[in-house]
């Protein structure tokens, strides 16, 4: 990971791409007024639901229970009216954490260092060569992959948060809305994990799993390099998974 990767990994949605947030938050205000309609029509049926109970049980609407969908429903309202701006705010919040992490740690882009010098054989001295060569630009390719899945996702997630978020005005469908919240802080916080694990990757292969016994530069030593970038590979491209992990969306 370099200094552009982790400077993209701190930028607010309209800095990453300021074309996609704005079409993003475009479609978040179109579809607001749709959202405000479904809280409000959530509202007259859980009303009118809790109307029609009482009257059967003998009894009526009182301030209380008014007061408690009226503060529902003023939440959801305005959870769906300020969704672009909360969920911006989520994203700085991480951006924030993840530049003070950055100035804190130096982090160093992740090499394999594949030595092929001492493999016996000119055909399998090429073959590590190449595979390591691979290995390399998969890592690469993967870190601004993950940067770019990771952006895409927000994107969409903000793009339809009115409509889903809506749904916290009914109780049988808040966990809709709160999945979404989740889902989104899980995105955003991918980037903080992914710093973490490229930091102390560098550390963790020096443990026994990595070293190999003979202290040759052989074939043995090439194929612990490689392994290093191939586990390396795996352990970034879960990071999505450990993020919704620690957010109870997966």
């Amino acid at each position: 990971m370099d200094v552009d990767q982790i400077k993209e990994l701190t930028q607010s949605l309209a800095e990453y791409a300021p074309k996609v947030n704005e079409m993003s938050t475009l479609i978040n205000s179109s579809s607001m007024k749709a959202a405000q309609l479904i809280i409000a029509v959530m509202f007259l049926i859980e009303l009118d639901s809790w109307y029609r109970y009482l009257k059967r049980e003998g009894g009526g609407l009182n301030s209380g229970l008014f007061a408690e969908l009226a503060v529902k429903f003023l939440f959801a309202f305005i959870l769906v009216t300020y969704s672009a701006t909360i969920f911006d705010g989520i994203v700085e919040l991480f951006g924030y954490i993840l530049r003070g992490l950055s100035k804190i740690i130096s982090i160093v882009a992740f090499k394999g260092s594949v030595k092929t010098d001492g493999v016996d054989g000119w055909v399998l001295k090429n073959f590590l060569g190449l595979i390591s060569w691979l290995s390399e630009a998969v890592s690469s390719i993967s870190i601004k992959m993950i940067i770019f899945m990771r952006a895409f996702e927000m994107y969409i997630l903000k793009a339809i948060a009115p409509l889903i978020i809506a749904f916290w005005m009914a109780d049988s469908t808040r966990d809709m809305a709160k999945n979404l919240l989740k889902q989104f802080a899980a995105a955003a916080f991918q980037g903080i994990v992914l710093f973490i694990v490229v930091a102390i990757y560098a550390a963790f292969v020096t443990d026994d799993l990595f070293k190999v016994s003979t202290g040759k530069a052989g074939a043995d030593i090439a194929f612990a390099g490689i392994f290093k970038l191939l586990v390396f590979i795996f352990t970034i491209w879960k990071t999505q998974q450990q993020s919704k992990k620690l957010f109870g969306t997966s």
